[in-house]
């Protein structure tokens, strides 16, 4: 017997290598702002232990050299932090934009994937109708044979 073969096959593979497209440079933004929030993490600790640092140092009565120096690095650092905080909030209208690409690739893939299951149901519904009428004719014919075989004795 004949198998399914779904018509729009080749659609389909471009459809899932559209979708897995849009899948995959959504999380290459996802792993880019996670890169940029443990960044952010990593300058805010280190601020905080270079602040800590620095109170430290004055309590000791350092010079006003050093005193400066600390303060010229904490303000690197919060620079630093604001850059990447921005890099973050820079990225949250791509993420969006991506999302809403592969939300529609799925949609689309999604269509087709429903349209083969829809066919092959139809085309499984078909096949079992052509199967029960080569058992009905069998049976009949049979039948019919038997009938003959009855007659003829």
């Amino acid at each position: 017997m004949k198998s399914f073969a779904f018509r729009l096959e080749a659609v389909l593979r471009i459809r899932e290598g559209l979708a897995h497209r849009e899948e995959t440079q959504l999380a290459a933004l996802f792993a880019d702002r996670a890169t940029l929030a443990r960044r952010c993490v990593d300058a805010r600790q280190f601020l905080h232990r270079l602040l800590l640092q620095h109170q430290d140092v004055v309590s000791l009565g350092t010079t006003g050299v050093e005193i400066i120096l600390a303060e010229q690095n904490a303000q690197v650092l919060k620079r630093a932090l604001r850059d990447l905080e921005r890099q973050i909030e820079e990225l949250k209208p791509a993420i969006a934009a991506q999302q809403e690409r592969y939300a529609i690739a799925r949609r689309e893939l999604e269509k087709l994937e429903t349209l083969r299951e829809e066919q092959r149901d139809l085309w499984q519904k078909n096949q079992a109708r052509r199967e029960q009428s080569l058992n009905d004719d069998l049976f009949l014919a049979r039948q019919w044979r038997n009938a003959k075989r009855a007659r003829d004795l």
